[in-house]
């Protein structure tokens, strides 16, 4: 089952404990810094160590969406139904009133425009549907019968990015990583070759057969 589970990998032969003080913080921290091209707080840097991959992707969830825990949970996660309005407290003696009044239908591209109202002035923004699949933007998908492309073992996001284009892998290298459901994906070479090309980015979602990674 360890094999299994671990592949190539080694398994831990020590305490967890053990591993955090091995590690330089300093450096980490620096690390992490140039990485995510912010400042970060030494609770920061314990969190990126004690969930790789996790808190990375946490940290550029913050940055596009800023502190979205001052939103009521359920909002969060279900969102506003026309007519019903929400006041959130953004920081101390800063409160936004937030009131949905329609919801438009959806473009060809998927998106919709909502309309609402912020503290009482009328707004509008163009948001995209998750729900809806749209055929406007297509990816490209891997051609299974190319050894030198890698595709998407399942859907998922790119959180760690292991090689640049022009590298030179051996088969059997860890390319990059993929997340779903806290669940890690470890996508691999198969063969030896020099990085053409590299499709995504970190902190983009990939569906299954999207094609990843080229070689020359």
């Amino acid at each position: 089952m360890q094999k299994i589970i671990l592949k190539d990998e080694e398994p831990l032969t020590c305490r967890p404990g053990e591993l955090l003080e091995s590690i330089d913080l300093v450096a980490k921290k620096a690390e992490l810094e140039k990485k995510l091209a912010h400042p970060v707080s030494e609770r920061e840097v314990l969190s990126a160590v004690l969930y790789p991959g996790v808190f990375e992707e946490f940290d550029r969830f913050r940055q596009q969406y800023s502190d979205t825990s001052v939103l009521p949970t359920p909002v969060f996660f279900y969102g506003l139904d026309a007519g019903e309005e929400v006041t959130i407290d953004i920081q101390e003696g800063k409160t936004l009133i937030i009131k949905l009044n329609a919801i438009g239908k959806v473009h060809a591209d998927g998106t919709r425009n909502i309309y609402f109202e912020l503290n009482g002035m009328p707004r509008s923004a163009v948001v995209k549907d998750l729900s809806v699949e749209s055929d406007v933007v297509s990816r490209v998908k891997v051609d299974l019968d190319n050894a030198n492309q890698i595709g998407a073992p399942m859907p998922g996001k790119i959180f760690k990015l292991l090689v640049a284009v022009g590298d030179e892998v051996k088969q059997g290298d860890t390319l990059l990583a993929t997340e779903a459901m806290k669940m890690e994906t470890n996508v691999k070479a198969v063969q030896d070759g020099k990085i053409k090309e590299i499709l995504f980015n970190e902190g983009e979602q990939v569906d299954q057969g999207d094609l990843l990674v080229v070689f020359e």
